[in-house]
């Protein structure tokens, strides 16, 4: 339920295979929660304009972020390898997400997302 780490959170971020679900309602909102909380981390990591790939490589490298084998010993385009050939999963995982997202405005057939502009009622 929370991100203690990121070794399973960051894994069940990227598109996979789930064998059984067995109706489990809690795990079934954790993985939604993890997945929202993808996109939340990754928006606040790139700018107000990007593409979906943009949001996809974000959201992949957030478990390799901080991991000391992305320095010395592993692919440096492990990233890039896992997004490339699978951006129509990556979509079809996080499309209903960025569609719901009242602070996204998701272009899906421009294949382009913005942050909305926050007002500041502060400053009123």
């Amino acid at each position: 339920m929370n991100w203690n780490n990121l070794y399973i959170a960051g894994r069940l971020q990227k598109p996979v295979k789930i064998v059984s679900m067995n109706e489990n309602m809690a795990l079934r909102a954790a993985l939604d929660k993890n997945l929202r909380s993808a996109v939340t981390t990754a928006c606040l990591m790139l700018p107000e304009s990007f593409s979906e790939e943009d949001l996809f490589i974000e959201i992949a490298g957030l478990s390799y972020s901080g991991d000391f084998r992305m320095v010395i010993g592993e692919e440096k385009s492990k990233v890039l390898n896992i997004v490339k050939p699978n951006v129509g999963h990556f979509r079809e995982l996080y499309e209903s997400i960025l569609q719901k997202d009242p602070q996204v405005v998701y272009k899906m057939h421009q294949g382009q997302l913005e942050i909305k502009a926050q007002k500041d009622s502060s400053l009123s």
